[in-house]
């Protein structure tokens, strides 16, 4: 008998040992099930807030985009109608006396003197960033105006007029930050009331000034029969704001009165 009882119970150990392994092996694997499921889960959650945030950036992205378009074409087209002042030549000759000089070139050049010639300015408080700004855009409605020669005294009747038509018309294409800095920089430039305009004046005038003294043939002045006086008083700012050039400016005005080509 107890042999008997001892083989049935040892048959009921061993089948109790294996229903208790069955049973946390399938615990287990509904551990490692629910921690997968919570990891896809916790996946999924971040994958669908990284679309929703690409969605929603795509989405401001869209709208940045239309609400841009139309200010950066402006902003193009006004680039292109800028590029015709290559076309407006003045009566201001390259210093070889090849050809006429046009408007864009005098930008450019108005805009390197100032660069060079600022450690020579009296004025107190003069920006040369703004200065150059200036050079860049003071001329820039002669794409529409035309280019007005200082010494004619017929096509500077209205010239104030047909500047500010084509500033209306030129600038308005810019987004209305742009257009009033701009217009503000063109304005001021013509006003010659404050250090940056009077320096940037004097620079302007003494360019033209300097290439037709320099070509040699002084054509700007006789064409339209320029005095000397008249001629002094219009590079006038250089005085106030760079004095240093001024013997250099009477000497040239006497010269070109000795070949004839200024009227004294």
């Amino acid at each position: 008998m107890d042999v008997i009882y001892r083989q049935q119970a040892k048959h009921k150990s061993l089948s109790m040992k294996g229903v208790n392994n069955a049973d946390l092996t399938t615990s287990s694997q509904k551990h490692k099930c629910c921690v997968k499921i919570a990891l896809l889960t916790e996946q999924l959650s971040v994958e669908c807030a990284l679309m929703y945030h690409y969605m929603v950036r795509a989405k401001n992205l869209f709208l940045w985009r239309q609400k841009m378009t139309e200010a950066l074409q402006n902003q193009l087209k006004f680039l292109g109608i800028a590029d015709g002042m290559k076309q407006v030549f003045r009566q201001t000759t390259l210093i070889d006396g090849t050809r006429y000089e046009n408007a864009a070139e005098h930008s450019w050049h108005f805009a390197l003197m100032a660069m060079t010639l600022l450690e020579h300015c009296v004025l107190d408080g003069v920006n040369i960033d703004r200065v150059i700004k200036m050079a860049i855009v003071h001329d820039l409605v002669e794409v529409f105006a035309g280019d007005t020669p200082a010494n004619d005294i017929a096509a500077n009747v209205d010239k104030d007029e047909r500047e500010r038509e084509a500033a209306d018309k030129l600038f308005a294409l810019l987004p209305d930050k742009q257009a009033n800095e701009y217009r503000s920089l063109w304005e001021e430039f013509d006003a010659m009331k404050t250090p940056d305009s009077i320096y940037a004046s004097a620079v302007d005038r003494f360019q033209s000034f300097y290439l037709i003294h320099k070509s040699g043939t002084g054509s700007a002045w006789v064409k339209f029969n320029a005095t000397a006086e008249r001629t002094r008083t219009r590079v006038l700012p250089v005085k106030s704001a760079i004095p240093s050039l001024w013997q250099w400016i009477e000497d040239a005005i006497d010269e070109n009165i000795a070949k004839g080509l200024l009227v004294n």
